[in-house]
């Protein structure tokens, strides 16, 4: 058996590198997840096989605007979505604030009231992560 030189190993090197920048070249790379703070308004009740939280999204990393504006509790909440992500033990903390790491799923999903609100229709997210903010 012949030894194989290290030329061999490095042209394949550089041929698999060359592969993954070219391969890499016409998408620009963009973060799947954005960063906002959260105020927790309350569950919807019209599902009754999952918890459905809605959320007020504010100090958003981007400047895209992911939800509604509604009227709940005599104020405004502007960026209103709503996920399946479990907020209960962050419901009931009335000390600290949260923020989350999410992405968008583009989904309005039928009418459903927050308690016994009006019926409203709003943008899912999914929440990778929760963390106290500072």
């Amino acid at each position: 058996m012949k030894p194989v030189s290290k030329s061999i190993y490095s042209k394949t090197f550089v041929t698999f590198m060359w592969a993954i920048v070219c391969l890499s070249c016409d998408k620009p790379l963009i973060a799947d997840v954005d960063m906002a703070e959260i105020e927790i308004l309350g569950k919807e009740i019209c599902h009754e096989d999952r918890e459905v939280w809605v959320i007020s999204l504010s100090r958003v990393n981007s400047s895209k605007n992911y939800g509604s504006e509604i009227y709940y509790n005599n104020k405004n909440y502007t960026n209103v979505v709503k996920t399946y992500y479990d907020l209960s033990e962050y419901y009931e903390d009335t000390v600290n604030n949260y923020s989350v790491e999410f992405n968008e799923i583009n989904a309005t999903e039928p009418e459903c009231t927050l308690n016994d609100s009006l019926p409203i229709s709003l943008n899912t997210i999914h929440i990778k992560n929760v963390r106290v903010s500072i």
